[in-house]
């Protein structure tokens, strides 16, 4: 890590990376979705709509399981004789 003379390096703890980043994504999203661009009616949104907006998709995005799509299962065949 590189550090200017007479300034230590700034040491990061995994949780405090966690937190910057999920804030991050939503202060992002929150800038996002206030645009007129992202209303149909071509209006900014509400901040607090913004905001939830944003919340909700970074949390849920965040916590989606990956499932496996398993095959149907055939019936099986017997042969009578």
């Amino acid at each position: 890590m590189a550090s200017v003379k007479g300034m230590r390096p700034i040491k990061s703890h995994p949780a405090r990376t966690v937190v910057i980043g999920f804030g991050g994504a939503v202060l992002f999203g929150t800038f996002l979705l206030s645009l007129p661009f992202a209303t149909a009616a071509g209006e900014s949104a509400r901040l607090v709509t913004a905001l939830f907006t944003a919340t909700s998709a970074v949390c849920v995005t965040a916590t989606h399981p990956a499932t496996r799509r398993r095959a149907p299962r055939r019936a099986s065949r017997t042969r009578d004789g």
